[in-house]
């Protein structure tokens, strides 16, 4: 298991890629991107979720919605060179095919 900031997104939960503004990505993003079903706890209750990378207009609409939620994000985001992925995870039974 794995604690992670998160920020709701109506049905959804967003998961930024940031490990404080490091140059590589977390171990756990590419779990993500190589098994993108996963279960999330959030408030005690479990959720199967599908998870996708934002593409880049998503992630533009989606980075002031996280950084709402978790300001640290953006001084991560001057930290790196790489763009800080963004992950939309979306209940298995509402997720379209990918």
């Amino acid at each position: 298991m794995i604690a992670l900031v998160y920020t709701p997104h109506g049905d959804d939960v967003l998961l930024v890629a940031s490990q404080g503004g490091a140059e590589a990505h977390p171990l756990w993003y590419h779990n993500l991107k190589a098994q993108p079903r996963i279960d999330i706890e959030v408030e005690g209750v479990k959720r199967t979720m599908l998870a996708r990378e934002a593409g880049a207009d998503e992630h533009a609409r989606l980075w002031p919605v996280v950084n709402s939620n978790y300001p640290a994000f953006a001084s991560y985001q001057t930290k790196t060179t790489r763009r800080l992925p963004i992950f939309v995870c979306s209940p298995a039974w509402a997720a379209p095919a990918q």
